[in-house]
């Protein structure tokens, strides 16, 4: 049983790095819905390490990030982005950040930040944060969801 949570969990962190493009060599940046952002405070959670997938919240496409993942010198590997509200109504968002090794990709930690509020067709800053010190370390998105 242990073997294939770890599978899974293996294989979803080589598929978001992948199809995500967003390891420590960054993603381009989606167009924002507004020229107008708002910065919400995100709460990331250590510990959780996933949220239940629904295919009709996928946010992965509202979803990106401001640059590669960093490492603040002796302290946090960090990665920050901007979640976009495409919907006519106000919304969270879910994002789950898989911090993994490079080369090799085994997941040594993953954050769940919470966007609690964006306005319709607006923009939010979130941001993800591990500390560690590991020498080599990507940032991938595992998975965005709207609540």
């Amino acid at each position: 049983m242990i073997f294939r949570r770890i599978a899974f969990v293996l294989s979803i962190g080589l598929l978001g790095v992948v199809s995500a493009g967003c390891s420590s060599g960054g993603a381009p940046a989606a167009k924002s819905p507004s020229s107008n952002s708002t910065t919400t405070t995100s709460a990331t959670s250590s510990g959780q390490t996933t949220i239940p997938y629904d295919a009709s919240k996928n946010a992965r496409a509202d979803v990106t990030v401001s640059g590669p993942c960093l490492h603040e010198p002796n302290t946090d590997w960090v990665l920050h982005g901007t979640v976009a509200n495409r919907t006519a109504k106000t919304t969270g968002f879910t994002i789950v950040v898989d911090f993994v090794t490079q080369p090799g990709n085994t997941v040594l930690d993953t954050q769940v930040v919470k966007v609690d509020s964006v306005a319709p067709h607006q923009s939010s800053t979130w941001g993800a944060a591990w500390p560690n010190s590991a020498a080599s370390v990507a940032c991938v998105i595992r998975q965005a969801q709207s609540s």
